[in-house]
């Protein structure tokens, strides 16, 4: 991560947490809280997964050590006419849409973290909602974490800018191996879908902004801008398109899909005496979450 990007984090984050607290107090009269309706409220299995990921990953990567060589090679299906309609030639138009990239993906992370801290604690005075929230936040991004860095060792995939490298050892930072292997799937997209997708399971369910249309195009936003940041990282010749699609699928399905079936359906399984929890786990072929309940 360079200095230029973590500056343009801190700046984003600045200019989004006094952008947000408008929105919520335009939207919600002095003194309206939120109350946490969801199916289930987090509780030891969510500090497990967190505090577990790391530590299973760490584990993993002694087992499965970083990739010296490429297990997987070039593009497939449609990745080398995405790669040919997208790459910027030059160094510096890279660099700066590597430095975009890494904005769209730490701000994108960042944002759930801003909407539960200081929209549903600070301006709608519910700090349980905003634990609440920062929990299955942290829980999400722990899964995503462990799934696409186990991902990346396993798959070994060469990036797209390894062709040039060997003709000009300075075309990007990630000529030097074992960067060069660490294609598929593109861990910043699927950081930043993780966040865009937890951004629209929790406004899709929780009136963080106190406006259903507000609520809807913070959805709308995020997922713009994580898809935005996708595109950069094909554009600065690291990634296919592939990797992204794959980054993209990973972040959906643990942002999004994980709240809405797990703590935002419909059936209150904790009121019929029931308890349910996903857990990553390290397999022979690869990763893979393991469910457990109780009902």
């Amino acid at each position: 991560m360079t200095a230029r990007a973590c500056c343009l984090f801190v700046a984003l984050v600045a200019c989004a947490v006094p952008v947000t607290t408008v929105q919520a107090q335009a939207a919600s009269p002095e003194g309206e809280g939120l109350r946490w309706t969801g199916a289930r409220r987090v509780g030891l299995p969510e500090y497990a997964v967190i505090a577990g990921a790391p530590v299973l990953l760490r584990i993993a990567e002694f087992a499965v050590p970083e990739p010296t060589g490429s297990r997987l090679g070039g593009g497939v299906l449609f990745d080398d006419d995405v790669r040919a309609a997208l790459r910027v030639e030059s160094r510096d138009a890279r660099d700066d849409a590597n430095l975009f990239s890494d904005a769209s993906w730490l701000s994108s992370m960042a944002y759930p973290f801003v909407d539960a801290l200081v929209v549903a604690w600070l301006v709608r005075g519910s700090p349980d909602v905003a634990f609440q929230l920062v929990v299955l936040s942290a829980q999400s991004f722990a899964i995503t974490a462990f799934v696409t860095e186990l991902s990346i060792h396993r798959l070994a995939r060469e990036r797209p800018g390894k062709s040039e490298c060997a003709l000009d050892s300075n075309y990007s930072e990630t000529c030097a191996e074992p960067s060069a292997f660490r294609s598929l799937p593109s861990g910043h997209t699927s950081g930043a879908f993780t966040g865009a997708a937890l951004a629209c399971a929790h406004h899709l369910n929780v009136p963080l902004y106190g406006d259903g249309l507000a609520d809807v195009a913070a959805c709308g936003l995020a997922l713009a801008w994580a898809s935005a940041g996708g595109v950069a990282r094909i554009m600065t010749d690291r990634h296919w398109a592939s990797d992204v699609l794959l980054g993209a699928g990973i972040g959906l399905s643990i942002g999004w899909l994980l709240p809405e079936l797990v703590y935002y359906t419909s059936v209150p399984l904790d009121d019929a005496g029931g308890r349910a929890s996903l857990t990553p786990v390290a397999l022979d072929g690869g990763v893979g979450l393991v469910g457990v309940g109780q009902f």
